[in-house]
């Protein structure tokens, strides 16, 4: 591969790098506005508003490079939509796609649990115990948070997560798999718009 095929990949090292950076922004950026703050929905399952602002800012900042160095150290626009399609992504998992409801799930029936629902009798016994964060101090830190000094109380949630990464790992394959059978239709056929992807 020569150097402008290189320069001219929509993936190349560069965009995937700065990529990242923008899905970790999102990732941090995103459940701190949803659930700590209570603040406006930045990034919910299918809403994009966080990536639309980044790409607006990176797509700013690119028209800036290139005016000042020219067009080898820019985004082109297949470029842009890599950056796109990643935040577009990084906006559902860390929210209501995934993060924001597993992690209660994996709580609240220790939280929850009181003599007048009765679930400590009627539902925990038949829960694993590696599928939910079975520490009562853990699992209260969650919904109160720690005290100062404390910190997360990370030995009690490795095993729950690493229990549902298999799920969420196959759900996402099985979507992918969707995809790329219906590809041909939507794409070829019906010549469907995608509006999330019009702006970039």
């Amino acid at each position: 591969m020569t150097a402008d095929a290189d320069q001219s990949s929509p993936f190349r090292a560069s965009t995937l790098i700065v990529g990242a950076l923008l899905c970790l922004l999102i990732a941090v950026g995103a459940p701190y506005s949803n659930v700590y703050l209570q603040g406006s929905l930045l990034a919910v399952d299918f809403g994009t508003a966080a990536a639309l602002f980044l790409l607006f800012l990176v797509v700013w900042i690119n028209t800036g490079v290139t005016a000042l160095v020219g067009r080898r150290f820019s985004f082109s626009s297949q470029q842009l939509t890599v950056l796109y399609a990643m935040m577009a992504v990084a906006c559902a998992i860390p929210t209501m796609g995934l993060m924001e409801y597993l992690l209660p799930s994996t709580t609240a029936l220790e939280y929850y649990a009181s003599p007048e629902n009765d679930w400590r009798e009627a539902i925990l016994p038949y829960v694993q115990p590696w599928l939910v964060v079975s520490d009562p101090l853990a699992v209260k830190y969650f919904y109160e948070g720690s005290p100062r000094g404390i910190g997360i109380s990370w030995e009690a949630w490795i095993m729950p997560l690493l229990a549902w990464i298999p799920l969420i790992l196959g759900i996402y394959f099985s979507m992918i798999c969707l995809i790329v059978m219906l590809r041909k239709q939507w794409i070829v056929r019906e010549r469907l718009a995608f509006p999330l992807v019009q702006v970039p």
